[in-house]
């Protein structure tokens, strides 16, 4: 028998003990280990999707009942391949070597055209860096597809017991931003998956106070983080940088064309320290939030900011939906690193200057006030 034939006569039976035996028991274990797209076989894969909404609508399975809500949405199934799936015989033994057998053969599958299509794009020519940020992506999502859905109270105290210890033995559930101020509106820094946005019009002092941060955090704290500038070039970042260290101003550091024997030891004093410990750039601009989360990966960043959230690139047929899924995102990815996301935006331009700004000023979206975990609105 080949591996093939194995694992869709396993799919044939997995679905087979759904439909005869005990059923709802045996379909629960089935929903927890797989998904529809773990399925190869069309048949196997439309009555699992059939035994899924029978379930959630608490109504019987059994052969008859799946015919009809398969019918619903495919037609093409028959009674006759129905019929023929429930004699199938299957032991409360075999469930489990089963579905290990069906979500094996679908975790091959995904890696072999997961890889098939990195081949492809760089082939294609496509960046180096957007291609390895897409597979990682698509890898992580594999991976965590094979997870149970469900954690125990048991394995929930572990976690908390895990954090607890973590506590105790010097970790913190913050970052701070080296600004005591700063950190008292936010209840001690900014918390591990958090994802917060400082917003006002421009030339107000966004990138500046980010850089402050990025200053506090990385040079004087010793955390990693990672900056992500999508409107500068990093000679510009790191002259900002510097000149808060070296009090040469920017404009000085980039336009002028001698400094002083003084000067050059201040700057040199400098950038020796933000080069030794000092926070990561970015060399692409136009970049989507699945790039920016592969560099944080790469750079191991606990602190990551981002300047700023209207020229991510994102999806959308609207600017309003493209922020709206970029917001989102942006909180997911700060929940699955379990860093915090400090996020620029712009406000909205009909913004009066001389008011104090109001969350309903932030650009384009309703959905960063609900992501947000914190906004910090900027002004003259």
């Amino acid at each position: 028998m080949t591996d093939n034939k194995r694992y869709t006569e396993s799919e044939e039976l997995v679905l087979a003990s759904a439909l005869v035996f005990q059923g709802d028991k045996n379909a629960d274990e089935i929903r927890e280990g797989l998904s529809p797209d773990d399925f190869q076989n069309a048949l196997a894969r439309e009555v699992f999707k059939a035994v899924c909404v029978l379930q959630d609508k608490g109504e019987p399975l059994g052969p008859a009942a799946i015919l009809t809500e398969c019918e619903k949405v495919n037609p093409q199934v028959t009674a006759d391949a129905i019929e023929v799936l429930s004699y199938e015989v299957i032991s409360a033994y075999d469930i489990p070597e089963c579905i290990r057998r069906v979500r094996s053969a679908s975790l091959s599958r995904k890696l072999s055209s997961l890889l098939s299509d990195g081949i492809k794009s760089l082939i294609a020519h496509e960046e180096p860096e957007t291609v390895a940020a897409d597979l990682e992506q698509r890898l992580k999502a594999i991976t965590e597809a094979g997870k149970s859905p469900i954690v125990t109270a048991m394995e929930a105290s572990v976690e908390l017991a895990d954090h607890r210890h973590s506590l105790e033995t010097g970790g913190t559930a913050f970052i701070p931003t080296g600004y005591n101020g700063l950190d008292s509106v936010f209840g001690g820094g900014l918390i591990r998956g958090g994802f917060y946005i400082v917003a006002a019009r421009p030339g107000v002092g966004k990138t500046a106070l980010a850089l402050g941060v990025t200053d506090q955090v990385a040079n004087k704290l010793g955390y990693r983080v990672t900056f992500i500038s999508l409107e500068m070039r990093t000679v510009e970042l790191m002259a900002r940088c510097a000149a808060m260290r070296s009090g040469i101003s920017s404009t000085d550091l980039l336009l002028r064309q001698h400094l002083t024997e003084e000067e050059n030891a201040r700057l040199l004093d400098a950038v020796t320290v933000i080069g030794s410990t000092g926070p990561s750039f970015n060399r692409v601009n136009r970049m989507t939030v699945n790039e920016i989360g592969f560099i944080a990966r790469r750079s191991k960043a606990e602190l990551l900011i981002i300047d700023y959230l209207g020229l991510i690139q994102g999806e959308g047929r609207s600017r309003y939906e493209k922020v709206t899924d970029i917001s989102n995102q942006l909180k997911a990815l700060a929940l699955n690193l379990n860093i915090p996301i400090l996020c620029l935006a712009q406000l909205n331009r009909d913004a009066v200057e001389d008011e104090v700004p109001k969350m309903s000023d932030l650009r384009d979206s309703g959905a960063i006030e609900q992501d947000a975990d914190g906004v910090l609105l900027l002004y003259r």
